[in-house]
């Protein structure tokens, strides 16, 4: 495991880590998990917890979660999102629409591209 929130006679609720790179302390550690989320055996509160723009590193995934006692409002994995349009001469586009898609089809990110043809979602 890479991270946990909360332990057997702890809860570990609304905390924030942003901007790290997680790694593999040990290559022996690999397909552990990587966030574990919750406790042993008593129901400590353990939401509201995001990871913001993590980087990952051998073979980690931001998707590998373990939540004991069935959590459900455990974990919120954010990135942030910036769109550039560009026109074909090279120079940014200001005023274009723009609306991103996840792979469960949900908008992401939408917007009007500012002076430098840029829209960010946060």
């Amino acid at each position: 495991m890479i991270l946990k929130f909360g332990d057997y006679n702890f809860g570990a609720a609304n905390l924030t880590l942003k901007n790290d790179t997680l790694r593999f302390y040990t290559p022996a550690q690999a397909g552990t998990s990587t966030y574990y989320l919750g406790q042993g055996g008593n129901n400590w509160d353990c939401h509201g917890n995001s990871v913001v723009d993590m980087v990952y590193e051998g073979g980690i995934t931001d998707t590998n979660i373990i939540m004991s006692n069935g959590g459900t409002l455990e974990l919120m994995l954010k990135k942030t999102v910036f769109v550039q349009v560009v026109g074909r001469n090279g120079l940014p586009v200001s005023g274009a629409t723009v609306t991103a898609t996840n792979n469960y089809n949900r908008a992401v990110l939408t917007g009007t591209t500012d002076s430098e043809g840029i829209v960010r979602a946060w």
